[in-house]
């Protein structure tokens, strides 16, 4: 455990793990949850056996007879030196940018044992950075890593004769973590012709998503009283990909039906009604107006300078073959809006001029940026206010400070350590307007912040939950 992390509290830990170390007065196991755990010798006349695995509850321990981890074997030799054989991964220098790959070179992982000790380069002189091979370690406590960090030394590799299968789980290292947290918005770049950024153009027939049902019940821009089966209402549905959807959801009146319980009065609520539908996620497909053969000569027809409103991808399209799928993200209603959990890599660009650090809160809070912002692969564009911005400088940078001033040797390893910030995010008051300028305004933004910790090995340096604080806000409520 990091010297400045608060003492975990053993009593409330219920987790396995194997003996790595003890004596008169401590035993040390390891888990994959909270790595080395020292806890006093118990006096429950268990009998203590290095390498074998144990279940771990409320500040005690007995043997977990009935477990085996065949990813991860474990035993010790007749002098008590502890061995686990596991799969690893070394980084492919080739396909990580430069900062990545100076951070992690020569770097060896084992999603269960974390970072291994290498120093005979065994691993990486063995093979190519990016495949996975098996190794034999043993538990070898060094005073030249942070406790905890690099705990297992790697001794000998593990010949096979063909390549390890089923070794998925082990193909998303740190390296390959922070690369995808920290190139989230590069790599998401929106083809010209998609719906969501292609206000005019004809959809392609056919073509799937998944989205999120955001809105039931709001005005049908494309409603027509003369049209017979025309909907005055309708739902909204957003992907990334097509951008918001109209769902004209046809079951859009309570249930009239009589309860068989003639106790029970006034409408029944049907499942079918649309606010069931709020915050679940669909399969579902376009149907383009624009397509009719009468239609599509009509709009090939028209120059740029013509095209307006009700020639839009949101007018003349419709969501048809809708059915729900699995929540990519799990939702909540709030008063009736929808929110989510998302997260994004702390970046202090784009909060700020990082050069307005030197600043004066009430000066610098004037300067942070009203266009920040991060990318999700299921919604897209996330706006971050600037109230919420300063939440997240001011809590990094006093963390960091704490490190500096009390922890030295802590501070200098984990200045560079990307930091995960968690929030709550919702439906922008200001959705629809958003839509129509997509990519440069999201449909989604920051409600609150919940936590911030560390990529690697997922220390918390904030947790909403156990922090109940107000930041101290110098500047006026804007509007994004």
């Amino acid at each position: 455990m990091s010297s400045w992390d608060p003492p975990l509290d053993i009593q409330a830990i219920n987790t396995t793990g194997f003996l790595c170390s003890l004596d008169d007065q401590i035993v040390k196991f390891y888990t994959l949850e909270y790595g080395l755990l020292e806890l006093p010798i118990s006096d429950n006349g268990e009998k203590l056996v290095l390498g074998k695995w144990y279940s771990i509850f409320e500040g005690d321990y007995e043997t977990h007879f009935d477990f085996e981890m065949t990813d991860c074997k474990v035993w010790a030799n007749t002098v008590g030196q502890v061995f686990a054989q596991v799969m690893a991964i070394g980084p492919n220098e080739f396909a990580l940018p430069r900062e990545i790959r100076n951070k992690y070179r020569m770097a060896v992982w084992s999603p269960f044992l974390k970072f291994l000790d290498d120093k005979e380069d065994l691993f990486n002189s063995t093979f190519r950075g990016g495949d996975v091979g098996e190794v034999v370690v043993k538990f070898a406590p060094s005073k030249d890593h942070p406790t905890n960090e690099r705990i297992f030394e790697v001794v000998r590799i593990v010949e096979r004769e063909t390549p390890p299968q089923n070794v998925a789980y082990a193909r998303l290292p740190p390296w390959t973590m922070e690369f995808l947290v920290t190139r989230m918005e590069p790599v998401h770049v929106l083809h010209p012709a998609l719906p969501i950024v292609n206000r005019y153009g004809l959809t392609v027939k056919n073509d799937v998503t998944v989205g999120i049902c955001i809105k039931v019940d709001v005005n049908n821009p494309a409603y027509c009283a003369a049209v017979k089966g025309s909907l005055e209402k309708c739902g909204l549905l957003f992907s990334p990909k097509f951008g918001l959807t109209k769902w004209l959801i046809r079951e859009m009146e309570v249930s009239k039906h009589v309860h068989k319980d003639k106790h029970v009065t006034g409408a029944l609520r049907s499942t079918d009604e649309p606010s069931f539908k709020l915050g679940k996620w669909y399969k579902y497909q376009l149907r383009d107006n624009r397509h009719a053969k009468s239609r599509a000569q009509k709009f090939r027809s028209k120059t740029v300078e013509d095209l307006g409103p009700t020639d839009t991808v949101f007018y003349n399209t419709t969501a048809v073959q809708v059915k729900e799928v699995e929540p990519q993200k799990h939702t909540c209603l709030i008063n009736g809006n929808v929110e989510m959990d998302a997260s994004f890599a702390f970046n202090h660009k784009m909060l700020e001029d990082p050069e307005n650090q030197e600043q004066p809160w009430e000066i610098r809070s004037q300067q942070l940026s009203k266009s920040a912002h991060f990318v999700d692969v299921d919604i897209g564009r996330v706006e971050i206010h600037p109230n919420d911005s300063q939440f997240i400088l001011q809590k990094i940078e006093a963390h960091r400070k704490m490190l500096e001033e009390k922890y030295p040797n802590d501070y200098t390893h984990l200045k560079n350590e990307t930091l995960i910030v968690r929030a709550t995010v919702k439906v922008h008051d200001r959705f629809m307007e958003n839509s129509e300028d997509y990519p440069n305004h999201g449909i989604f933004i920051v409600r609150k912040i919940t936590s911030i910790f560390y990529l690697n090995r997922g220390k918390m340096i904030y947790d909403s939950e156990k922090e109940k604080e107000t930041p101290n806000l110098h500047f006026e409520k804007l509007t994004l």
